[in-house]
């Protein structure tokens, strides 16, 4: 009998968890989330059959799939932008200061600064490898 209310428990554990998600709203928050990421995804030129099935993969009880997705997206329009300047004819002697956000910039103190031009740095180069495997 102790099982039996074990599994009843449970499952009065997930009804009220997915009744709290629906008088929360949060599936409109993913739906919300996901019309952007494939609004995103039409400006970048990603296929959205891949943001589709992220989306379809990922997303269970939890948020943090929307994260992923947009982190997704942010690397995807520095990747357009990275091979524009790889495609440019134009020589370009500071790249990363056509990736950064300038109004994140101007919000950061010296560290977060410095901090925020390494990562854009190391997200270029990452990009730049990415960009000649994918031309060769």
């Amino acid at each position: 009998m102790s099982i039996k209310r074990n599994k009843c428990v449970a499952l009065v554990k997930k009804a009220k968890s997915a009744k709290k998600r629906l008088i929360t709203g949060y599936w409109d928050i993913v739906k919300q989330r996901k019309e952007i990421a494939l609004t995103i995804d039409e400006c970048v030129g990603m296929d959205k059959s891949a943001i589709n099935n992220y989306y379809r993969e990922t997303y269970g009880a939890d948020q943090s799939g929307a994260t992923k997705v947009i982190e997704m997206l942010e690397d995807e329009i520095l990747y357009k932008k990275v091979s524009d300047i790889l495609r440019s004819d134009e020589v370009i002697c500071n790249p990363i200061e056509l990736l950064v956000d300038k109004e994140k910039m101007s919000s950061l103190d010296e560290r977060g600064r410095t901090s925020y031009v390494l990562k854009m740095s190391q997200k270029y180069r990452e990009l730049c490898d990415r960009y000649y495997s994918e031309n060769r």
